[in-house]
């Protein structure tokens, strides 16, 4: 799993950044690639971009309680980091299927 995960992160990473870096449309470029250079800075592996935290924690979801909880803390995550004012906000978030509507990104909920 942990090989999974690495290799996942690398992969986005590098999507993400190359795509930050060729988007000029993006209102808040300058600030992501300032956040994502900076933390390279910091790390012994990357130091032209970081993208996601090094460390890697598994968390069992083993109730529906459990992963409405974990729910809740992903549709938070862009809140937290002060991208918006509330998880509705956040464009491709998907906090408003959750709600009844229709959102940029199609999901599938899981009997």
């Amino acid at each position: 799993m942990a090989e999974l995960i690495r290799d996942f992160k690398r992969y986005t990473a590098k999507i993400l950044y190359e795509r930050l870096k060729s988007d000029h449309k993006e209102s808040r470029r300058g600030w992501l690639m300032r956040i994502i250079e900076k933390e390279a800075q910091k790390s012994s592996s990357n130091k032209k971009f970081k993208v996601w935290r090094h460390e890697n924690h598994q968390v069992f979801l083993e109730t529906n309680a459990m992963i409405e909880d974990r729910l809740h803390y992903i549709h938070n995550n862009p809140v937290r980091s002060g991208i918006c004012f509330s998880a509705a906000d956040y464009k491709y978030s998907s906090v408003c299927q959750y709600n009844g509507k229709i959102g940029p990104l199609a999901i599938s909920f899981m009997d």
